[in-house]
C-alpha cells in the first residue's frame, strides 16, 4: 500500500486496458495522488491526478 490510507476511503475502482479510475473520499485524494503519483509498479510509471468532475 503506497498510499498508506485506510481501504474505508475508497470506493469504486474501475480498471481500463489503459487507464483506471479510483473513487476515493474527497479529504483523502490529495493525499492519495501525493503518495502514488510518479511512483513505478511492475517496471511503469503511475500517473495520477484529481478527476474534474464526479461520476455518476
Amino acid at each position: 500500500d503506497m498510499s498508506d490510507l485506510s481501504k474505508d476511503v475508497l470506493g469504486r475502482i474501475d480498471m481500463k486496458e489503459m487507464n483506471s479510475w479510483v473513487e476515493v473520499e474527497k479529504g483523502a485524494a490529495k493525499k492519495m495522488v501525493s503518495a502514488i503519483d510518479g511512483k513505478k509498479y511492475k517496471g511503469r510509471r503511475i500517473r495520477m491526478n484529481e478527476a474534474d468532475s464526479v461520476r455518476r
